[in-house]
């Protein structure tokens, strides 16, 4: 029984080892556990921020996008205009047959000047006012090719300007999509590595339930070892009890014996009287 005992306390002690382990584990799978969830809390605020900018990253593309939009629509109706203007040059210049302005007045002032202070038969005038008024003509054709010379200077110029002006939107969109591959890349890490501490976080809360289950094992082993020790110390202790009883009521019948031995030898001896 004393092996059985030895036996059921060494038992207790290994599963008591046991047990420390487990807790000890335990506390520490918990600290992991609230450290992996504390970096995911902070990755879904650093997400939500990324998303936010994103947000803001493609409206302003978009915002670029329509301006861009407005501003071909300028450019195209610009080219369209100088379309027109080219055309009305083309026929002036065609109306002027290579004749140069500048000289084309000074013909004309020479035609009024000869006209107002030369003598002219009836038919020589009425000849000279026709070319005066055909000279006159072609001077207001030269004035009107100048006008629209002058105008399509004007409207290449706005087109150059609005060149520039598309190029540097579709510069700034580049720029802004460049700037959103990289948050959405960096959204991507993100949203990755939640993934990978909520599996892990998984993994961990599932070694945290084994571990609970085997701790509450143990403990219900332990009770039981402990349970099954004190009963057998009791039964141990009951023993000896006995074992000093039986030892007491031998050493009294012994004491008995002798007493009444005593008393059989003196009432023989004739010295004891009753």
């Amino acid at each position: 029984m004393e092996d059985k005992r030895s036996s059921l306390r060494k038992e207790e002690l290994r599963l008591q080892a046991e047990l420390r382990k487990v807790r000890e584990e335990l506390e520490l799978l918990y600290g992991e556990l609230e450290e992996k969830r504390r970096e995911r809390e902070d990755i879904r605020e650093r997400e939500s921020k990324l998303r936010e900018e994103i947000a803001a990253i493609r409206g302003q593309i978009d915002a670029k996008k329509n301006e861009l939009k407005a501003e071909g629509e300028k450019l195209r109706a610009l080219k369209l205009e100088m379309a027109e203007v080219r055309a009305k040059i083309t026929a002036l210049r065609k109306a002027l047959q290579g004749r140069d302005p500048d000289e084309l007045k000074s013909y004309l002032e020479e035609l009024e000047w000869e006209y107002q202070t030369s003598s002219m038969s009836l038919e020589e005038e009425k000849e000279m006012v026709k070319l005066i008024e055909d000279t006159r003509r072609l001077v207001l054709v030269a004035d009107q090719l100048l006008a629209e010379e002058s105008r399509m200077s004007e409207l290449a110029a706005k087109r150059d300007e609005l060149q520039k002006v598309l190029e540097g939107l579709r510069g700034d969109i580049s720029s802004l999509r460049e700037k959103l591959s990289e948050l959405k890349d960096g959204l991507r890490s993100l949203v990755d590595r939640r993934r990978e501490l909520t599996e892990s976080m998984r993994s961990i809360r599932e070694r945290i339930a084994s571990l609970k289950a085997r701790r509450e094992e143990l403990k219900a082993q332990i009770k039981e070892l402990v349970k099954e020790r004190r009963s057998l110390e009791e039964s141990l202790i009951l023993e000896k009890v006995e074992e000093e009883a039986l030892k007491l009521k031998e050493r009294e019948e012994e004491l008995e014996k002798v007493y009444e031995d005593m008393l059989r030898k003196l009432k023989e001896e004739g010295r004891l009287r009753l």
